[in-house]
């Protein structure tokens, strides 16, 4: 076997940043909720930390933008890494694309905070759900990536099992879960960036049959 060159410390810290986007959406809301009295993860949206009912919105706010950045120089790093794995061209573009409404998303969220309209990521929000399925595309053909891949599929299946709660259809009154049901959705959203960084990382890294 022949050793497959590492890759640069500029994709390097590039995957670093997208693994750690999921670590600094949710350590934003674990710092900021102390300084909000009486804040409920399970009744209260994460964005409620950042609005004009929090005593201290910039510490969110600033951990929303903190997120974007991340995600935006992640998906340079998982384009990248996609490309020297020899990837399609079409899905890397898709998986871009995904990453980089996430980003604006969340940079937005903190640029119009609530209660302001344009703080919701209204249709984008199709864009940012559909990355495990573009991370699958891009995957498809490559060898020792069933694991992954089932993974990203797992994602896919959560997010519309919950999907008739957080939509209402189910006639339930959610209300007094509304947190804790968008933080089950948002484990279909950051973590899957991590892990597929994690894994392009790795399989860089990897000896080169």
């Amino acid at each position: 076997m022949s050793a497959q060159s590492r890759p640069g410390p500029g994709l390097q810290a590039a995957l670093a940043c997208a693994i750690a986007v999921p670590f600094v959406y949710y350590a934003t809301q674990l710092i900021a909720a102390p300084f909000f009295p009486d804040y409920s993860f399970l009744r209260q949206a994460a964005s409620t930390l950042g609005s004009d009912r929090a005593p201290l919105p910039w510490i969110f706010n600033g951990g929303a933008v903190l997120t974007g950045i991340a995600t935006l120089i992640g998906s340079a790093g998982i384009a990248g890494a996609l490309r020297r794995l020899g990837r399609p061209p079409l899905a890397i573009a898709l998986v871009t694309l995904a990453l980089l409404v996430n980003a604006v998303v969340s940079i937005k969220a903190a640029y119009f905070p609530l209660p302001h309209p344009r703080h919701g990521s209204g249709p984008l929000m199709i864009g940012i759900l559909l990355f495990p399925a573009f991370m699958i595309l891009a995957l498809w053909s490559l060898e020792r990536s069933r694991a992954i891949k089932r993974y990203l599929l797992a994602t896919n299946l959560w997010i519309l099992a919950l999907i008739p709660f957080m939509a209402h259809w189910t006639g339930w009154d959610t209300r007094a879960c509304t947190g804790l049901l968008q933080r089950l959705a948002t484990l279909a959203i950051y973590p899957p960036i991590a892990i597929a960084a994690w894994y392009l990382a790795r399989r860089l890294r990897a000896p080169r049959a």
